[in-house]
C-alpha cells in the first residue's frame, strides 16, 4: 500500500505541472474530459480523495508519457483508498494518523534529538508520552488507543511490505529523564533487538560531541519519507509539541536528505552503535544493582 496522502499531494503537483505544460486551463480540461470542474479543483489542492476514472479521463487530453501516465494512474488508485487508521483516528489523534498515513509504503529516514522514535517505542515508553502530551489531544483522544496505533505503526518495519527504516538517534535522547531508568532500559534493549532482528531497519546513535562538517547541526527532529512508486517523491516532516511542518517543494526536501546524510556520516556505524547501546543497558543495570 502507498500512502494515500502523499500520493494525493504528488498527484496533484504533476496534475497541475501538465496542466500548465498544456496551455490550456482548469476550464477547458474540465470542458474536454467531461470531468466537473469542482472535481478537477479538488484534485489540484490535493483537498480530497481522488478517483481513479476521473484522473483516466483527465489523462487524455494531457501529453503524458506511457511510464509516468501508469505512475499517475497507481498514484489515483492508491489516493483514493483509505487506510486502518482511518477508523480511529479521532481516539489515536489525528497528527498520529497523518503520520501512520504518511508511513504506508514510503523508504523512511529520520533524526530524533528529543524523544525515542515512535516507531521503536516500547508500550510502556509510548504510554508515558501519551499521558505526558494529552493537553495537546482533541477530548476524545485515549492515551490506550493511541498505544495501541503506535504499536500497529510499527509492522511497517517488518514484513514483505517493509521498505527500510534508517534512523539517526541524538545521544542526548538516552541522557533525557522522560521516564523511570527501567523503562529507558527496556527501550534501549527494545532498540537493540529490532535492529538485530529487522534486515529493514538500521539505527545509529550521533554521540554528543561529534563535529557536523560546517557545524550543521539542526534546529529540530525531522522525518523523510520517500516513495520509489511516486517516482522518488519525498515528504519531510517536521514535528513540533502541538503541530506538524509537512514540505513536499523538491528543492526543501533535499535540502533536509542532505542534511540527514551529514548526520548519518557523523553518526557512529550500526555495529558500534549496538555496541555503544549494550554498554549503555550494562552500565545501567549495574547501577540499579548497586542502589538496590
Amino acid at each position: 500500500m502507498i500512502s494515500p496522502l502523499a500520493s494525493r499531494i504528488w498527484l496533484a503537483a504533476e496534475l497541475a505541472e501538465l496542466l500548465k505544460r498544456s496551455g490550456c486551463t482548469a476550464r477547458d480540461l474540465a470542458q474536454r474530459s467531461d470531468v466537473d470542474s469542482r472535481k478537477i479543483s479538488y484534485l489540484l489542492k490535493a483537498e480530497r480523495r481522488s478517483n481513479a476514472e476521473d484522473v483516466t479521463k483527465i489523462l487524455k487530453y494531457l501529453q503524458v508519457s506511457t511510464h509516468h501516465r501508469r505512475s499517475l494512474l497507481k498514484a489515483a488508485a492508491a489516493a483514493e483508498r483509505g487506510g486502518w487508521w482511518d477508523r480511529y483516528s479521532i481516539e489515536m489523534g489525528s497528527r498520529q494518523a497523518t503520520y501512520a498515513d504518511l508511513e504506508a509504503g514510503a523508504e523512511i529516514c529520520e533524526f530524533t534529538q528529543t524523544l525515542f522514535p515512535g516507531l521503536l517505542q516500547t508500550t510502556e515508553y509510548a504510554m508515558g508520552r501519551a499521558v505526558a502530551d494529552r493537553r495537546y489531544w482533541s477530548k476524545r483522544f485515549t492515551a490506550e488507543r493511541g498505544v495501541e496505533a503506535r504499536i500497529l505503526r510499527q509492522k511497517v518495519l517488518s514484513g514483505q511490505q517493509a521498505r527500510g527504516y534508517d534512523v539517526v538517534i541524538d545521544e542526548a535522547v538516552l541522557r533525557r529523564g522522560v521516564a523511570t531508568p527501567a523503562v529507558i532500559e527496556d527501550q534501549i534493549n527494545r532498540i537493540i533487538d529490532v535492529a538485530v532482528q529487522s534486515p529493514a531497519v538500521t539505527v545509529r546513535v550521533l554521540r554528543l560531541g561529534t563535529r557536523l562538517p560546517g557545524e550543521a547541526v539542526p534546529a529540530t527532529s525531522f522525518s523523510i519519507y520517500r516513495y520509489p512508486e511516486l517516482e522518488g517523491f519525498q515528504v519531510v516532516a517536521v514535528e513540533t509539541d502541538d503541530s506538524d511542518l509537512f514540505i513536499t517543494e523538491s528543492a526543501k526536501s533535499a535540502a533536509y536528505r542532505d542534511r540527514y546524510e551529514l548526520l548519518r556520516s557523523a553518526a557512529l556505524s550500526p555495529s558500534d552503535t549496538l555496541d555503544f547501546l549494550v554498554a549503555e543497558v550494562e552500565a545501567s543495570s549495574s547501577e540499579y544493582r548497586r542502589s538496590a
